[in-house]
């Protein structure tokens, strides 16, 4: 028994060290190069981990890959459910708030379409009436209104355009002041004839209530009449004011840029006196816009007219002869009817000086839109001859003679403006007068 244990003991021994060289590759490919349980870094698993020989599995790590998907795709579930149900909920309260929206909407929507088909067309027709481009709507629908001048080069000529410039604004000037006393002459008329209204229906005329009716149309028409041409007057005297000023900021703007060499001169200078040009052009078109609407006032005031002529026809000759047999009757002669007389031979001038009036507003008219028809003309020729090749070639002013000559006609212009603001103020001060003497004569019975 004792050489069979020792025989198991060599067998052991040489399965053991058969050959060192071999046990100690073994022992490399056998073991690790890290001890047991540490990770490639050297680090301990955590606690519970089922790496390592000593570890010990825990309850909760027992499920498997497929279950933990079931339980995460559930939670998602339900949360995509609540947040569903909470826009369902969300959706559900603006049910009502939105069917209200969406229904004004509709209806501004039709209301919007409905006042563009009707306002479109009114807005034209009301743009088309005399005096009514000022409005918004009709400066917002209307094109703009500028003269297109050619893209030719122009050559400038401030003398040749001032001269025609002081040359018209003269006359506007002078339209300006004559109109201011026509509006001054047709309300002298107006006064006059609504006195004579009252006077008509406090008389004993046959036909007085019919002529009273004439009398007072005409009275309404002699006030629109009267402050058109007041305005047409203003309107004047501001394309005056207007021209004359930026004739002075183009002065000072060509003389700026003389001041710096690097300026290019010839530009400014050209740039400007065609914006001289254009500024004169607009305004004598605005002013034959105006002149346009008081012929059209006046075409009214003549309708008046011819209305009261026809209805006076028959007065008249009732008037002429009762005046002729308040004339021939034998008080008469003795000096008792003077009054009537007088009441008689009164009225009879003043229906003549009520046409005088209107023949005079209406020569006036046309004679400012025969002027600012002449302007626009003379404008367009010289417009014209500085365009030509051979005005282009001509040697050019100097801007010293430019200069200068802006610098008189703006003085000269000023001059003439204060003139003819100070004889509309003492016209004005004559009619106050001329006025109140109408309405006392009037208040005493007179007419």
């Amino acid at each position: 028994m004792s050489r069979a244990s020792a025989q198991d003991i060599k067998a052991a021994q040489g399965r053991v060290n058969v050959n060192p060289a071999e046990s100690s590759e073994k022992e490399i490919v056998d073991f690790p190069l890290q001890p047991p349980g540490l990770d490639p870094v050297g680090r301990l698993p955590p606690r519970g981990s089922s790496t390592g020989p000593c570890a010990v599995t825990s309850p909760t790590r027992a499920l498997t890959s497929p279950a933990l998907e079931d339980r995460v795709n559930q939670a998602l579930a339900i949360a995509m459910g609540y947040v569903l149900e909470v826009l369902a909920g969300v959706f559900r309260l603006m049910i009502a708030p939105l069917s209200v929206l969406i229904y004004l909407a509709i209806v501004a929507l039709f209301v919007n379409m409905a006042c563009q088909a009707v306002w479109e067309p009114t807005t034209e027709v009301i743009c088309r009436l005399p005096g009514a481009a000022w409005l918004p709507p009709c400066r917002r629908h209307a094109p703009p209104q500028v003269v297109e001048w050619p893209n030719t080069t122009t050559r400038v000529d401030y003398p040749g355009l001032m001269a025609l410039q002081n040359d018209a604004l003269d006359q506007l000037l002078v339209q300006s002041n004559a109109g201011s006393q026509l509006a001054f002459d047709v309300k002298r008329a107006e006064v006059l004839v609504r006195g004579l209204t009252s006077y008509v229906l406090h008389s004993k005329l046959e036909n007085k209530a019919l002529i009273a009716s004439a009398l007072t149309q005409f009275v309404s028409d002699a006030k629109d009449t009267g402050r058109d041409l007041q305005k047409l007057s203003a309107k004047l005297y501001g394309a005056v004011a207007s021209v004359t000023a930026f004739t002075e900021y183009a002065g000072t703007a060509i003389a700026e840029a003389k001041a710096f060499p690097n300026k290019d001169i010839d530009s400014i200078m050209q740039r400007m006196f065609l914006t001289s040009m254009e500024t004169l052009s607009e305004q004598v078109s605005l002013s034959l816009k105006h002149a346009g609407s008081c012929i059209a006032r006046l075409d009214r005031l003549e309708d008046s007219m011819a209305t009261i002529h026809d209805i006076l026809v028959k007065e008249d000759v009732l008037v002429i002869e009762q005046r002729n047999r308040l004339a021939a009757d034998i008080w008469t002669k003795l000096g008792w009817n003077a009054e009537e007389l007088h009441v008689h031979d009164t009225h009879l001038k003043l229906i003549n000086g009520v046409q005088h009036y209107r023949v005079q507003a209406v020569n006036h008219v046309t004679s400012t839109m025969q002027t600012l028809e002449t302007i626009d003309a003379n404008l367009a020729e010289l417009q014209g001859q500085l365009s030509s090749p051979v005005a282009r070639k001509a040697k050019p002013i100097t801007v010293e003679v430019q200069l200068a000559t802006i610098h008189d006609s703006v003085h000269r212009l000023r001059k003439q403006m204060a003139s003819t603001a100070s004889g509309t103020e003492a016209s004005a001060d004559g009619l106050d007068r001329q006025m109140r003497a109408v309405r006392l004569t009037t208040e005493d019975g007179g007419l």
